[in-house]
This record gives C-alpha cells, sequence and structure tokens, in this order.
C-alpha cells in the first residue's frame, strides 16, 4: 500500500475493542473505535450516539474513499458518509443472504437506495456477486481476496515431521483442523458427532480455533460423545499457522458460508479441504480440484476422511502441493492490485 501511495485509516464499530484493534495499531494504523450495538438495553440510544459519532468523525476527516465490509449498520454508515459530504464509497458483501420474506425486501430496499445514492458495490467471491444479483437485483463487481503468502506458505513433509515431533504426535496420526467461532451455522457439531463414529483404530487428532459460546456447548458435546481427550478448543488465535501446519485435512462444514477465507489459507499450506456443498464453498469446490465436498450429514463426513485415510502418503503429498499450487494461482497477494486499480478508477 506504501508503494502506491494509500494511507488506510480504520472504524470499528463493534460494542467493544477486540484482539485485533491493537494488532492493527501496532501495525501503524490509524483506528477509531464507535459503539453501533450489541447492548440490548440501551440498543436505540447507542446507534444513535455512534450514528452522531460517525459523522462527526467523518466531516472533521476527509477521505477520498470510504469502504465499508460491515452487513450490520451499512445504512447508517452509508448515510453518515453521504451527509459529511464523501461521494465515494464502495460496499463488499463477504457473505451469501437468504433472510426470510420481510427482511429480504428491506434489504433491497436499503440496497436499491444507495445504489441510487452513487454507492458501489463489490464482493469477495463470483457467488456472493450472482446472490446479490439474484436476490436482490444489484450488479456486485466480483474481487478476488488474497492471503498472506508469508504466513500461509506450503508445508512439505520434512517440516511437518519435525512440527509433530515437537507437539509428540505422531506421522501416522490423522490431524484434523477447523477455524471459526462456534455457531449453529458454523455446523462444527458435525464434526463432533462424525469424529465419535470413526474407526477405533483409526488415530486422529482434532483442533478447533475460534472462540467458544458461553456454554462451552461443543466441548460438552465432545465429552458426551467421549472424545473429548483427542479434541483440543484453542479458542481465537491471530496466528495458528502452527496447528495447521500440524494438520492434514481442514474441515468446513457450514450451513451458509461465503467465500471461507480460512479454508483458503489451509488449502495454501497444503491441507485437504473438505467442505459442505453450500454457497461460498461451492467456489472453492469448484476451482480446487482435491477438494472434497459434503452432505451436511456424518455418514458423507465419514465418507470423505475415510477417503483420504486410503491414500498412500506419496499421494497425499501430491494431492497436498497440488491444491497448494491451484490456491496461490487464483487467491496469490497479486489480487491485491484488483482493488487498488478498482479505486483509481472509481
Amino acid at each position: 500500500m506504501k508503494k502506491e501511495k494509500i494511507r488506510s485509516y480504520i472504524v470499528s464499530t463493534g460494542h467493544k475493542i477486540g484482539p485485533a484493534y491493537n494488532l492493527l495499531k501496532s501495525k501503524g494504523y490509524k483506528i477509531k473505535h464507535i459503539k453501533f450495538n450489541k447492548n440490548k438495553a440501551f440498543r436505540s440510544l447507542i446507534r444513535l450516539l455512534g450514528f452522531f459519532s460517525l459523522l462527526n468523525y467523518l466531516l472533521k476527516n476527509k477521505f477520498d474513499i470510504i469502504h465499508i465490509h460491515t452487513e450490520a449498520n451499512f445504512f447508517k454508515i452509508s448515510m453518515c458518509a453521504i451527509l459529511s459530504g464523501h461521494r465515494k464509497i464502495i460496499r463488499t458483501v463477504h457473505s451469501v443472504f437468504f433472510p426470510d420474506f420481510i427482511l429480504r425486501f428491506r434489504r433491497r430496499l436499503i440496497l436499491k437506495f444507495c445504489e441510487f445514492l452513487k454507492v458501489k458495490y463489490t464482493s469477495t467471491s463470483d457467488i456472493v456477486a450472482k446472490n446479490e444479483f439474484k436476490n436482490y437485483n444489484i450488479k456486485v463487481t466480483p474481487q478476488h481476496i488474497w492471503y498472506d503468502e508469508s504466513k500461509f506458505f506450503f508445508i512439505n513433509k520434512s517440516r511437518k515431521k519435525k512440527l509433530r515431533s515437537k507437539f509428540k504426535i505422531s506421522v501416522n496420526t490423522l490431524v484434523f483442523l477447523s477455524v471459526g467461532n462456534c455457531s449453529t451455522i458454523k455446523n462444527h457439531n458435525l464434526i463432533l458427532k462424525t469424529l465419535s463414529i470413526l474407526p477405533k483404530n483409526l488415530d486422529w487428532i482434532y483442533y478447533h480455533v475460534g472462540n467458544e459460546d458461553k456454554n462451552k456447548s461443543e466441548r460438552k458435546l465432545a465429552k458426551e460423545l467421549n472424545i473429548e481427550k483427542k479434541c483440543k478448543f484453542l479458542g481465537a488465535k491471530h496466528s495458528y499457522t502452527n496447528f495447521a501446519h500440524l494438520s492434514d485435512i481442514f474441515i468446513m462444514p457450514s450451513l451458509v458460508e461465503g467465500l471461507g477465507v480460512a479454508t483458503i489459507e489451509a488449502s495454501a499450506i497444503g491441507l485437504i479441504p473438505i467442505l459442505t456443498k453450500v454457497q461460498g464453498n461451492n467456489e472453492i469446490l469448484k476451482k480446487i480440484k482435491g477438494s472434497i465436498g459434503i452432505q451436511r450429514n456424518s455418514t458423507s463426513l465419514k465418507k470423505a476422511i475415510l477417503k483420504i485415510n486410503r491414500l498412500k502418503q506419496k499421494q497425499k503429498n501430491k494431492l497436498s502441493f497440488s491444491i497448494h499450487q491451484q490456491v496461490k494461482k487464483i487467491w496469490s497477494k497479486k489480487n491485491i492490485y484488483t482493488v487498488i486499480n478498482y479505486y483509481k478508477d472509481i
């Protein structure tokens, strides 16, 4: 970005400051935190204060482009940008949205109104763009995302062996990884239920990266299924590459998904992705030969796991490297210039 003479400012709108705030600040980004929601008792008041705080911030600071990534409060943020005199506004849609009829009508009305006010729409994938056009009649420019190649690089056999030795994991152990917070949509229960019915002689470990819910329901389920000793709940991590480098298979069993960045990162390392056949995941399944699509049931996931496990080590290594190469070709860092050129042309 420095080469292109682009200076970025960030506004975060969550109820509280998250771990990324300090990380980005340490990298030199200027960040403003403005609360918008999440407090049930004073939701309307907080949103109103948030609206005027953002409007005041944008009146005092003039930017060439306002780029909105959040779905929540998108309309309010757009109005703040327009009322403060900003005319170049971009909204990137990151996920596939299928609300009920009333919410769909409301969302379409908001999107069309903002389009009338010259807000431009982009998306992180072709499937997201097609969904926005089909369900909301909004023209969206797809822009391929990218991953950090310095972190998510191909892990060869010897490096993996050394890492496993450090963590006292056998080279014959099948290691699974999932990345994502515990929620109904992420459907991690499918992973746990499937792992509990794998053959008893199959040695495996499951790494779960992501925040657990308040009740730690997935941890409780693992205990009920008598597999808790093999399931490692690691919590949210800024860097999970060590655990990814230890792993063989990445599982994304989502009920709904945009384009899964975690899937792309894991695949770049060389993990074999197993993904439910849902929007977003389907784009990766279509583009990456060797990725495996499954139905949303334990029988289908078990079949996919055992299919990979039956491969000889040379076949696994070849497939792993092929997946890495395909991902690098499509989602490498060069895609950032697509966004930069879009900024210049808007």
